[in-house]
């Protein structure tokens, strides 16, 4: 699921509840991807009900460097990002209730990290 076929528009606009649309509604089809093109967006407010299953495996990283040009996504800036669930850098006013993070295979990275994060609420529940 694309947050764009939601109606995102990216330009600074809050996304909030489309994100959490699109993951209440890849909940009740039993799992799956919600995807976040590369644009700017407001994300605030309660995350709840995520349920997010990794294949493990990996490695603990070392040294994981800024790269402010290839923000927002992720992804195609490195091959595997230091933290197996949730890794959150520059982030503020984001709270996770009712959070299951599990992996398929054991795992030598945290489940979770926080870097340079304000007002961050996270309650994880397994």
């Amino acid at each position: 699921m694309n947050i764009k076929d939601y109606g995102a528009s990216g330009e600074g606009s809050d996304v909030t509840v489309i994100i959490q649309k699109a993951i209440d509604d890849i909940t009740h089809k039993g799992g799956g991807v919600v995807r976040v093109p590369a644009d700017k967006y407001v994300i605030s407010t309660v995350f709840l009900n995520l349920n997010l299953g990794t294949a493990g495996g990996g490695v603990l990283v070392e040294d994981f460097p800024e790269k402010p040009n290839g923000y927002p996504n992720m992804y195609y800036l490195y091959e595997q990002l230091p933290a197996y669930g949730m890794y959150m850098r520059h982030v503020k006013k984001i709270s996770l209730e009712n959070v299951n993070i599990s992996c398929k295979k054991s795992d030598q990275r945290p489940m979770l990290i926080s870097v340079d994060t304000k007002q961050i609420n996270h309650i994880i529940s397994k």
